[in-house]
């Protein structure tokens, strides 16, 4: 017994004198400015939980442990920086210092690291994925948004795509992150590592201040530090989060208003404006706009509330009750008339799910037609080369002259006039943003595409193979020249198109007969014959003579000179340029 009390109090008296070589008084080697970088009472207590037995859960206890032993076993203390990970990541250090010699590492960093730009490697980054598109939501509610090009903070709305930004990650593990209304990237101000510096959009480019390192705080919980500032993270300005408060970085400190939740899921949030469009729904649903208004949140609150449960379709490529009828998986789990759950499974993972054609009623215009495809500015669909683009429209221009022809499905393929070839999506995808080209004729998904109604004379046309997209002219602002691709639907001018059947003046575009050749012109309503009379051309009973009787020269430009054979005389309008011709009245 008292050789254990002996062996008991040796093991205190030596864990003593360790406390007292290693005393915890961050001015030994840890800056009162940079103990909150390093150290994070709450990351501490989830990632090294073991230690709050015999240190308690308090401030000072985890921080005594982290201080004394942590700093030398290699231990995490904050999302941003990790001492083992740094010696591991930087070259230079580990081979001055070693790769384990972690607290000459740590005082490296909180000496001099912390600002040296181009330490980028701090700590382990999260990997989300390639690409995807998210809200970044702050701790209070409140997402990121903009104003002008001032990085903001703003009320969350359920179907504002200013608040949704897609994240692409680079080659470095960085992350940029641009704003999907506005096409501009987040960006700090200027290139620098202070704290303090605003956080706006700007154009895209390959510069440090865009990229983004997205590191966990917990597990739904991010920070996002920009790769030129080792210290400093994404905050939004103040201790009281708000409407309009400004974007910056600042100095790690683990304050709410540094900490967000983002997501690799595309959420309802990003998905509503496929299942919904506020003016389909006030011209569709105008019986709700007395007790919920016309505004977009009031129609809305009246969907999301009501709408949904009763069937109601609130855009043109979605329909839940359809959706529900014509997917027998889904109406066999969930049942036919379980609209809620029906919304559910296709915000979550109906929408990219190229398998699901039957998201809403199609049109029927028979099983062939001829028209122009004509976008709300009046440019009409065309191509150069085997790319799809808008041009000014041109009344005689078969290249703007698109034939549809019914499938079995219900879908049309869509071939131009001139070509010979399909409207097809580049590539079997549903993504967003896919080019549309044109190819030769097939039996494939990727030349079908579904008609749909948008308002009594406009419509949408949507790929069979992409469930949430429509064909789309890129822009805000489509000029001549601009190019088509398939992307997610929101009722844009660039997404809405009317058809213009011209099958009444088909025959006045221009057509080849072949080169030269002999012909009567006759007209079949009066039984008569274009012919010579002296220096005019009149109508006479036809008859075998041959001033009845042309002959038509082919041009280069495809028009031709018509020449009297009993003559030699050109037919002419009245008062045109030339010798030996005949004037038409």
């Amino acid at each position: 017994m008292k050789g254990n009390f002996k062996r008991l109090l040796l093991l205190v008296l030596v864990f003593s004198m360790i406390t007292t070589a290693f005393p915890v008084n961050a001015a030994d080697y840890i800056p009162a400015a940079r103990k909150s970088v390093v150290f994070d009472r709450n990351y501490y207590a989830r990632y090294s939980s073991d230690v709050i037995p015999g240190f308690g859960s308090t401030e000072a206890g985890l921080y005594k442990h982290f201080y004394n032993h942590g700093i030398g076993e290699g231990r995490q203390g904050s999302p941003i920086f990790n001492v083992k990970y740094y010696l591991q990541n930087n070259s230079d250090l580990a081979n001055g210092y070693g790769k384990t010699n972690y607290v000459q590492g740590m005082k490296h960093f909180v000496n001099s690291g912390w600002k040296e730009s181009f330490r980028t490697q701090t700590a382990p980054y999260e990997n989300l994925g390639e690409s995807f598109e998210t809200k970044v939501i702050g701790q209070d509610g409140l997402v990121l948004d903009y104003s002008g090009t001032n990085a903001i903070l703003n009320t969350a709305a359920a179907f504002d795509a200013t608040q949704i930004w897609k994240f692409t990650r680079n080659s470095d593990g960085s992350y940029t992150i641009v704003s999907k209304t506005t096409g501009l990237a987040l960006s700090l101000e200027s290139y620098t590592y202070l704290s303090g510096t605003n956080v706006c959009l700007k154009e895209i480019n390959t510069g440090r201040e865009q990229r983004w390192y997205i590191h966990k705080f917990s597990p739904d919980t991010y920070v996002l530090r920009p790769l030129s500032a080792p210290s400093c993270v994404l905050e939004m300005q103040g201790l009281t989060s708000k409407p309009g408060v400004n974007a910056e970085i600042y100095t790690y400190n683990g304050g709410n208003n540094q900490l967000f939740k983002i997501s690799n899921n595309t959420s309802f949030d990003t998905v509503t404006p496929v299942i919904f469009d506020s003016n389909y729904y006030a011209e569709y649903s105008s019986d709700v706009i007395p007790g919920f208004g016309s505004t977009a949140a009031g129609l809305y609150k009246h969907f999301y509330n009501h709408g949904i449960k009763e069937g109601r379709q609130a855009s043109p490529i979605f329909s839940i009750k359809y959706y529900m009828q014509n997917n027998s998986d889904l109406a066999n789990g969930y049942g036919k008339t379980n609209y809620v759950q029906g919304m559910k499974h296709f915000v979550n993972s109906g929408w990219k799910e190229s398998f699901r054609t039957q998201t809403a009623p199609y049109m029927n215009f028979g099983d062939t037609f001829e028209t122009r495809i004509v976008c709300a500015n009046g440019m009409a669909l065309d191509y150069t080369g085997t790319n799809v683009i808008l041009d000014t429209a041109t009344t005689f221009d078969s290249t703007q002259v698109w034939q549809f022809t019914r499938n079995s499905d219900g879908s049309y393929t869509i071939v131009n006039k001139t070509a010979g070839l399909a409207l097809s999506l580049e590539s079997y995808t549903y993504l967003s943003g896919t080019n549309v080209c044109l190819k030769e004729v097939n039996t494939g998904r990727e030349q079908r595409w579904y008609i749909h109604k948008y308002s009594t004379d406009r419509y949408v046309l949507r790929p069979l193979s992409a469930p949430s997209c429509v064909l789309e002219m890129q822009g805000l602002n489509v000029v001549p020249g601009t190019n088509a691709e398939i992307y997610t639907y929101n009722g844009g001018n660039n997404q809405v198109f009317a058809f213009n059947n011209i099958n009444e003046i088909e025959t006045m575009i221009p057509v080849d007969l072949g080169n030269d050749f002999y012909a009567r012109i006759n007209n079949s309503g009066l039984g008569t014959a274009l012919a010579v009379s002296g220096t005019n051309v009149v109508s006479n009973k036809m008859a075998a003579n041959t001033n009845q009787i042309w002959k038509f020269e082919k041009n280069a430009d495809g028009t031709y000179r018509i020449v009297n054979v009993s003559t030699g005389k050109y037919l002419n309008v009245d008062g045109g340029f030339g010798v030996d011709w005949y004037s038409a009245k």
